[in-house]
This record gives structure tokens, C-alpha cells and sequence, in this order.
């Protein structure tokens, strides 16, 4: 069986001898973009609008809770003296 380490280095060495590619694709892919039919990218923006007031909603509520809640580690503490002889 073949030592690990030489394959990797043999794979390393390949991978250094490779060119990229000298063709420029951006312009290409962000006239796509671009052009899309927007009723394809509507139900993305309503996803991430409902996403968004959840999330807003939900950082709200518990920060109103925030006063309300006790420390974990007051908790174990708390639970400690039964629990240890």
C-alpha cells in the first residue's frame, strides 16, 4: 500500500502545475442575475421578510423576559448542597 503522505504530496505537486482558467465569467453571471424574471426571486424576499420579523420579534420578547430569568449557574448552585453530601 502506498504511504499516505506521498500520495498527498504527489497530489499537492499536480495541483501546482495546474493554470487556471483565463476566462472571466463574472460579467456573465452577474448580467444573469440581473435579468431574472422577478416573480422567480419574490417568494425568496418574502421568506427573508418573514424571517427577518421573527427575528426581531423573538429578540424582542426575550429581552422583555430578560429580568424575569434566573442565572444557570445560580440554579446549579442552588441544586448543589442537596445533590453533594
Amino acid at each position: 500500500m502506498a504511504d499516505p503522505m506521498k500520495v498527498f504530496e504527489g497530489w499537492t505537486q499536480r495541483a501546482k502545475e495546474e493554470t487556471s482558467p483565463s476566462v472571466d465569467v463574472r460579467d456573465a453571471v452577474l448580467r444573469g442575475i440581473r435579468l431574472r424574471d422577478p416573480q422567480t426571486v419574490y417568494p425568496l424576499v418574502v421568506f427573508a421578510a418573514g424571517s427577518t420579523v421573527t427575528a426581531v420579534l423573538t429578540a424582542a420578547l426575550s429581552a422583555s423576559f430578560l429580568h424575569v430569568m434566573t442565572s444557570p449557574v445560580g440554579s446549579v448552585l442552588a441544586v448543589l448542597p442537596s445533590v453533594v453530601p
